[in-house]
């Protein structure tokens, strides 16, 4: 089964594995990736709040998520189970993101593997996210015990997020 790489309100498993979304999702452990980048709130979600996204480039930093494994059926669109929502069409595949392979380092085997991640298709969306969708992230943070200072990180932008619609 491929791994999926998620940094942003499905980092909590309780989120990605809700009967709603893919409760086959198998939590195999944080993660860091190999690549610098920063975390953004200027993608547009479908119900129209800000969601998170990852700008590639530097400064940049590793950012911090968590691996799962789903299998291919509950990923791709065009493999679809039927009667099912894949992480595609959870993810906006091909409208707000872009589905992308790239390495990340997993806490569990302690070796870079490939994993599939969602980028934003564009960063240009100017709307505050909501406190549901900022507290699926917390969640994520929390449950997987990200470290102080990246957690510090993340609430430096949620604040923002959550005021302002310039927060990209």
């Amino acid at each position: 089964m491929p791994y999926v790489f998620q940094y942003g309100s499905n980092m909590s498993a309780g989120r990605l594995q809700h009967p709603s979304r893919i409760p086959e999702a198998i939590a195999v452990g944080s993660a860091w990736t190999e690549s610098s980048f920063e975390v953004s709130f200027a993608v547009r979600s479908i119900k129209g709040y800000a969601v998170s996204g990852l700008v590639p480039g530097s400064p940049g930093r590793k950012i911090f998520g968590v691996l799962f494994q789903i299998e291919r059926g509950l990923i791709f669109r065009d493999e679809c189970r039927v009667g099912r929502k894949t992480l595609d069409q959870i993810e906006g595949g091909g409208n707000s993101y872009h589905r992308v392979i790239i390495p990340v380092l997993s806490s569990t085997n302690n070796g870079v593997v490939e994993a599939i991640t969602y980028l934003p298709a564009s960063h240009s969306w100017e709307a505050p996210t909501t406190k549901e969708y900022a507290s699926h992230i917390r969640d994520g943070l929390a449950e997987w015990n990200a470290p102080p200072e990246y957690r510090n990180y993340i609430e430096h932008i949620l604040k923002r997020a959550l005021e302002s619609p310039a927060n990209g």
